[in-house]
């Protein structure tokens, strides 16, 4: 739910409570089907986005990409 509305294909991700990312659906060259990620933590050294053409393959390509650049924990 963003802004109060649902959006078909649109997902927010989150990791413990906290707004990291989202991956949402799009249309790529000749109306295919793709899906944009990105990942979005307030930290430009740390933004990074992509397309892929399946769901499970933006969800696979966004915690690659999360699991490189995720932030280390408070001590």
């Amino acid at each position: 739910v963003i802004g109060g509305r649902t959006a078909p294909g649109d997902y927010v991700v989150l990791e413990n409570g906290r707004v990291i990312g989202r991956i949402l659906a799009g249309a790529g060259p000749n109306n295919q089907p793709r899906w944009k990620w990105y990942i979005n933590i307030n930290d430009a050294s740390r933004i990074a986005n992509g397309w892929e053409s399946t769901f499970e393959g933006a969800k696979a390509a966004f915690k690659a990409s999360w699991e490189q650049s995720r932030p280390s924990p408070p001590e």
